[in-house]
């Protein structure tokens, strides 16, 4: 009499073990998982991504770079005579999860423009900045030059550059 409460018991155990799981993920279809994924290595100088005739070249006017690096975030700062600015920064992190959950929180609480064809994902805030995820790098262009009225395309320009060149 007791054996029909252990089998069912059994059973029941056994096919909540074969359940899919409820868990969720931060991972999105179609972009790279952590495993198996070349990553990059640190970037010493972002300003040798884009030169200063490919930017000056993008936005129309002439501009003067400057590199910097901390904590893992290498900044190129293109200015103009006028005082705008192109700005690129890459940010390598030490995986593609570690990317892809920064990338996902950098878009939490904001109003965001998805934009196709570059990296494996990448958003436009709107205003003048794109951001890209690249495996383990997340690549922000910041196009700030009054001249251009429509700055996302300037700003996938200097990204598409970018983004071939970590390759």
């Amino acid at each position: 009499m007791m054996r029909w409460p252990l089998m069912l018991l059994g059973l029941i155990l056994a096919l909540s073990a074969c359940a899919p799981s409820s868990t969720t993920s931060t991972h999105q279809p179609g972009s790279p998982t952590g495993s198996g994924v070349p990553t990059y290595g640190p970037v010493a100088n972002a300003c040798t991504l884009a030169s200063e005739s490919e930017i000056g070249g993008i936005v129309k006017v002439t501009v003067q770079a400057s590199a910097s690096n901390a904590q893992g975030l290498a900044t190129c700062t293109y200015k103009t005579a006028t005082q705008d600015f192109v700005q690129t920064n890459i940010n390598i992190e030490p995986s593609v999860d570690a990317a892809q959950d920064d990338f996902n929180n950098q878009q939490e609480g904001v109003t965001l423009q998805n934009v196709m064809g570059i990296g494996d994902a990448a958003f436009f805030d709107g205003n003048e900045t794109l951001t890209v995820l690249q495996r383990n790098a997340i690549t922000t262009v910041i196009v700030h030059v009054a001249s251009i009225q429509k700055k996302l395309p300037a700003d996938e320009q200097i990204a598409r550059l970018i983004v071939q060149r970590l390759s």
